[in-house]
């Protein structure tokens, strides 16, 4: 298991992930939502993503909401908003759903106008490009894609990836594999 020695909350979210699992090589992203609702990973989550956008560039007044397009991760955006609260930041949290991209409908208060983060795993990039869309229909700027989890390093080029990539918003990734694995 990676140890992120800079970093105990990235260290123990890790740790948190592959005790989830039951095994160290395989991860699957419908854990997500099993962590997001863990008294310990929860937090652990927000935290670590909001350190991730700071890390990115992102001064924490220029991120209003985070959201999902995802079902396995539309939780994500509470353990961002509850983490932001407790560092006195206002964070709004938002979801994307519906079934199909036509269908698509922004969940949550007001983006208009907002500057946004969306979390992407567990949506193909169809379905990444209209949740954008639905975002920017809705007047918010979606400023950030978050991936938590990366198969591997070589995610950063595969077809998907570069299609996401083709949107223009740059990405943010939390953890890859051998991240979670090496140690």
């Amino acid at each position: 298991m990676a140890g992120f020695a800079n970093d105990p909350q990235k260290s123990r979210l890790a740790q948190l992930w592959v005790e989830a699992t039951g095994q160290s090589d395989a991860f699957p992203i419908e854990l997500v939502k099993d962590l997001t609702l863990h008294h310990e990973a929860a937090p652990l989550l927000g935290h670590v993503l909001l350190d991730a956008l700071e890390e990115a560039g992102f001064a924490p007044d220029e991120v209003a909401a985070v959201g999902a397009c995802a079902e396995t991760t539309e939780l994500v955006g509470l353990c961002v908003l509850f983490a932001a609260a407790s560092r006195g930041l206002g964070i709004d949290a938002f979801q994307v759903e519906g079934r199909t991209p036509s269908a698509l409908k922004l969940m949550g208060p007001s983006t208009e106008e907002r500057n946004l983060v969306l979390v992407i795993d567990g949506a193909g990039p169809a379905q990444v490009a209209a949740a954008v869309q639905v975002c920017q229909e809705a007047g918010g700027k979606v400023v950030s894609l978050v991936q938590l989890l990366a198969e591997d390093d070589a995610d950063v080029d595969s077809a998907a990836q570069q299609e996401i990539t083709a949107l223009g918003i740059g990405l943010v990734t939390l953890f890859t594999v051998s991240d979670v694995v090496a140690g």
